[in-house]
């Protein structure tokens, strides 16, 4: 779904955001379905005339020609797919799709640290509920043995109690 916007706004630009928001996720085709299934960096000339577009006509009134789209990718999980448009036709150049790719793993990074991060946050309160319950465990064991141990500190041979 769409999360930012750079460059100026327009009445046209919003609806195309909009309409790009509406889109359903589980229809086919589609700029970020075919990168995400293919793990590719996708390009589209002109999405205005794009059949499989879903809000070319939005895109038209935008002014909006040249779509990139790039995955935000770790190298075995797809996170997302970075998304661009341009009002040029003109096909990227290598250097920026690199730039695009290499600034899209450097996202997932941060995405596959944050997953760590809850990850471990989750180990470290199971670990500390554990302690307790062992703490709880060796207090009661503890009691346990200290009330035998006692009568046995306290026993005399030779002495019975009436």
């Amino acid at each position: 779904m769409h999360d930012q916007t750079w460059g100026g706004a327009c009445e046209h630009l919003t609806a195309f955001l909009a309409c790009q928001n509406s889109n359903d996720p589980a229809s086919t085709g589609g700029l970020i379905r075919k990168t995400w299934n293919t793990g590719e960096f996708a390009w589209i000339s002109d999405v205005s005339i794009e059949a499989d577009f879903h809000p070319a006509p939005f895109a038209r009134n935008a002014k909006l020609r040249g779509a990139l789209a790039i995955p935000i990718w770790d190298g075995t999980t797809t996170f997302g797919v970075l998304k661009l448009f341009s009002s040029d036709c003109e096909a990227p150049d290598a250097e920026t799709v690199q730039d695009c790719q290499s600034i899209c793993a450097q996202i997932a990074q941060f995405f596959r640290r944050k997953d760590a991060d809850v990850a471990l946050h989750e180990k470290t309160g199971r670990l500390e509920r554990s302690n307790r319950e062992l703490d709880q465990f060796a207090y009661v064991t503890s009691h346990d043995l200290k009330a035998p141990l006692r009568a046995i500190a306290t026993w005399q041979p030779g002495l019975r109690k009436i």
